[in-house]
């Protein structure tokens, strides 16, 4: 304990304070609650001899007396102000029947100044734990558009959209010839020639929009994968409303399927230029904004799809609810320090996450925000504010409680922390409860 000063004055509210000659107060390591009228000097004690190295301690009548050492593995919560938790163990040898082994609830006179504490009761409420990630807002994969391996739509660009443009089933992509390509919704590509008697699932797509465009009636088109005339008669209608050449038949490149609307980035053709087989068109994705997150590993069986998060945008004050969309299967190893995923993790697993308005934020693409998961979440428990703690000697966790006859402190468990409070348990506490905290 030599050069770890701490003093306790009337005004310390009984809570150690640094002293002048504080030489390594990060050594210390050990929380003693001493409690009675006076603190008497035993001549030849080790207290005495300690006190006479560095210690000075300065007990009034009816003050708490805390000596303070942090221990490795003990939350370390005092941080500022004038050390409202003070975390650790208690290893002071020679103190006899004052030392208090923590091992029991301790009654003592209430009499600390009233400037230095007050009380709270104890709540009963639900808590969540939540980890601060890095993200990166935008519009999710980028893809391209390619030109099919066989091509009956034309040979020549004559217009392409822009970069920025937002292109939705039935609009024109592109013109090739002159003649329009347009966008229809579906999974499967159009990878061959659509037409009387063929069937199959990209033919229910196809089938699936005319009947949401109205070209084709819900009576006559029944979206079973089959090509039937009531779908050429369909086709021959869409035809007509574009200009096309009226086949009653889809061919390849004629039209390009997509799982949804795209959002043009960049363009890789040029009008005037040849359309080739299997070149590049154009780089899209999705329209709505999403965050990616490259999330450590190891709270990677904390996550599931489904999990409600916060977001914060890069102004570093507006907020966005959003969810989690998808969790990768297969984790990106990390190689060295990387501020995205922080820690010292190995690997990351990235998420989507998919934000509950996305018209409630502006328009922006690769911007760095925060991301807050909850990882893990206590319902219908007692709670404290944090500086409500006291480290006790045998390294459990305590408080101090407020009753008729003083106040005693009774040994907790703690559970979750939020930024705030702490989940405690004990078969002595009971919600109501007034519990001593010290003043900011």
């Amino acid at each position: 304990m030599a050069g770890v000063p701490f003093t306790l004055g009337p005004g310390s509210g009984g809570r150690p304070q640094a002293g002048s000659g504080h030489r390594n107060a990060a050594d210390a390591s050990a929380v003693l609650a001493v409690h009675a009228p006076a603190w008497p000097r035993l001549p030849g004690s080790k207290l005495e001899r300690g006190m006479g190295q560095g210690l000075h301690c300065q007990p009034q009548r009816h003050q708490r007396a805390i000596l303070v050492r942090r221990q490795p593995g003990v939350p370390e919560l005092v941080k500022t102000g004038r050390n409202r938790l003070l975390a650790g163990a208690v290893l002071l040898a020679g103190l006899g029947a004052l030392a208090w082994a923590g091992s029991a609830a301790i009654h003592h006179p209430a009499a600390t100044p009233a400037d230095a504490q007050t009380t709270i009761r104890i709540v009963r409420t639900d808590l969540s734990s939540t980890q601060q990630v890095h993200g990166t807002i935008g519009y999710g994969a980028v893809q391209e558009v390619v030109v099919p391996r066989a091509n009956e739509a034309g040979d020549t660009y004559t217009s392409l959209p822009r970069a920025g443009d937002i292109v939705q089933q039935g609009d024109v992509l592109y013109r090739v010839d002159g003649l329009p390509v347009p966008l229809l919704y579906g999974q499967i590509p159009l990878y061959r020639r659509l037409a009387l008697g063929v069937s199959g699932s990209d033919v229910r797509q196809l089938e699936t929009d005319l009947l949401q465009l109205g070209y084709a009636a819900p009576s006559q088109v029944r979206a079973n994968g089959l090509f039937s005339p009531a779908l050429a008669s369909a086709v021959l209608h869409w035809q007509a409303a574009l200009g096309l050449a009226q086949t009653g038949a889809l061919g390849l490149g004629q039209a390009v399927f997509w799982p949804g609307p795209l959002r043009i980035t960049s363009v890789h053709a040029f009008v005037g230029a040849p359309v080739m087989a299997g070149q590049p068109i154009l780089d899209v994705t999705g329209t709505s904004q999403e965050v990616t997150v490259l999330l450590d590993s190891a709270l990677l069986p904390l996550i599931k799809v489904g999990d409600a998060v916060t977001v914060t945008l890069p102004n570093g004050t507006s907020t966005v609810q959003a969810s989690v969309a998808d969790v990768g299967s297969v984790a990106v190893p990390v190689s060295s320090p990387d501020d995205r995923v922080g820690g010292d993790a190995r690997s990351a697993v990235p998420l989507t996450i998919h934000l509950a308005d996305p018209t409630s934020i502006p328009n922006l693409d690769g911007g760095p925000v925060n991301v807050s998961i909850t990882v893990q979440t206590a319902r219908n428990v007692l709670a404290v504010p944090v500086s409500a703690l006291l480290a006790l000697a045998d390294g459990r966790y305590g408080i101090e409680v407020l009753e008729h006859q003083g106040t005693r402190v009774i040994p907790v468990e703690t559970g979750i922390f939020d930024a705030t409070r702490v989940e405690i348990r004990g078969t002595a506490l009971a919600e109501g409860m007034l519990v001593v905290v010290p003043n900011p």
